[in-house]
């Protein structure tokens, strides 16, 4: 079983993308896997959409931290090493966790 996904579905500027995007990846998911799952599993409610929006913004500011970095410099929670990404998050919006 594959679950095929473009780019695009994973691009996006701000709090409100990034909400968005996780709840359709979500609803992706279950309509995909749904004979995994269950007709009404736990993980697809909106407080665990809520959480991965939370850990997405916090990787979007540690790969802004580790931007300027040589990239053997590593972090132990995400596996970003130092330069790698930075650009796919550089035009984030105001409402980043990094920015505050």
């Amino acid at each position: 079983n594959v679950l095929c996904l473009e780019f695009e579905e994973f691009s996006f500027q701000n709090q409100k993308e990034l909400t968005h995007m996780v709840h359709k990846l979500t609803k992706k998911l279950k309509t995909r896997f749904d004979y995994f799952f269950g007709e009404d599993p736990e993980w697809f409610d909106m407080q665990h959409e809520l959480n991965a929006v939370d850990r997405l913004e916090e990787m979007v500011g540690v790969t802004q931290t580790m931007e300027g970095l040589p990239f053997r410099k590593v972090t132990s929670k995400h596996g970003i090493h130092g330069g790698q990404f930075a650009a796919l998050f550089k035009n984030y919006g105001e409402n980043s966790v990094a920015e505050g």
